[in-house]
């Protein structure tokens, strides 16, 4: 059985807010106030597409039927 490496697509600041359509600083604000997932390594705070998928569903609100 061989381990198959699940691969992750990873966004900086610049990238994520180009994904979400927000500005650079607007995803400064979430990170700062833990309203989005993000991951740091070192110095650097990444995201992946998950966790910014997660933080537009957290944020989607559905019609009233």
């Amino acid at each position: 059985m061989t381990n198959t490496p699940t691969q992750h697509q990873w966004f900086d600041y610049d990238a994520g807010s180009r994904y979400l359509g927000v500005s650079k600083r607007q995803l400064q604000r979430l990170v700062a106030d833990r309203k989005i997932g993000h991951t740091r390594l070192g110095l650097r705070t990444l995201f992946s597409q998950a966790q910014l998928d997660d933080y537009v569903a957290a944020c989607t609100v559905e019609p009233r039927s």
